[in-house]
Formats: C-alpha cells, structure tokens, sequence
C-alpha cells in the first residue's frame, strides 16, 4: 500500500490538567506552564474503486494507495491548505487551554493574549492533541483520501500516535 505523509510545526505553551479538570499534574512538571516546538506528522492513503468507502478501506487497506492521474495519494499542497493553516491560525504562538482552567482563561484575556480551548474531553497532552486533529481532519479530506494516523512530537524524543486502525500505530 502506498502512504504520504506530512510534516508540520508550530510553538505553542500549555499547562496539563488531568480529564475533568479539578487537578493539576505535578507543577514541578507539566503542571506548571511552559512551552514547546510542537511536530505533527499526518499519514494517508487513496482509493479510487468505486465500491470502496472510507470506512471499507479501513478494513480492505490492501486495495488502498492508489493514485489519481498525476501520481498522487494526496497534493502535498492541498494538506498544507487544509491542516497547517488551520495550525498556523489556531495553534502557533498560543496557550493551548483545558477547558475547565478558568484561572489561566481569565488571566490569557487580560493579557490580551492568543489561546486555543480544547474541546471537552480532551487534554492539553500530545495524546490528547494527536487525537483531536485526527478527529478535527478526518472527514474534511478531498473525496478518496483517507487519513491513517497522526502523530504529535512534543520533544524530539517524546510523540503521541492517534489512529482508528491498530496497524498505523
């Protein structure tokens, strides 16, 4: 099966609380807010048969990978549009927020600061964020393209891999 995948970057800050919201990791670490050089890869495949759909092509991935007339799985153009603008606007130079931290909300609009909040449910971690953009991008693809996981580097030696499909982990 034939995969693409891309690379992206942004700089962001964040402070981790766990799930619900009413307690901090421990401030010697994570707890306490600091920043990061962010990467995330996103990996995809193609289909053209027109019996598949996405969901089938999860199961079938060895009638995946095929390529439109011009050889591509996916315009690496067309990722950068669709994902590291929506990065670039939402995520870069922000304090990425757990919904329930209402005390760092508060202080992020008095500062006039940029902040992004995550979702309910969701975490300020590399897992948590590897999982909302693979949720957030999933369904918004050009028709036959298929995302099969994305990846969140929070160090050069530390990354998160959120997929629906085992084998891209």
């Amino acid at each position: 099966m034939l995969t693409v995948s891309k690379e992206m970057k942004w700089a962001s800050s964040h402070r981790l609380m766990n799930k619900d919201g009413t307690k901090f990791y421990p401030k010697e670490k994570c707890g306490s807010g600091h920043g990061h050089e962010y990467f995330c890869e996103f990996t995809f495949t193609n289909y053209t048969s027109s019996e598949l759909d996405k969901t089938t092509c999860a199961v079938i991935l060895e009638k995946c990978g095929e390529t439109d007339e011009f050889g591509f799985v996916i315009d690496f153009s067309d990722i950068k549009k669709i994902v590291q603008t929506w990065i670039d606007e939402n995520w870069d130079h922000v304090t990425i927020v757990h919904p329930k931290d209402k005390s760092l909300i508060e202080f992020l609009i008095k500062e006039g600061d940029r902040f992004f909040i995550m979702p309910e449910g969701y975490t300020t971690s590399a897992e948590s964020m590897a999982m909302f953009l693979f949720k957030k991008f999933e369904n918004l693809l050009p028709e036959g393209v298929i995302l099969l996981s994305v990846s969140v580097w929070e160090t050069l030696t530390s990354k998160a891999t959120y997929s629906k499909d085992k084998r891209w982990i």
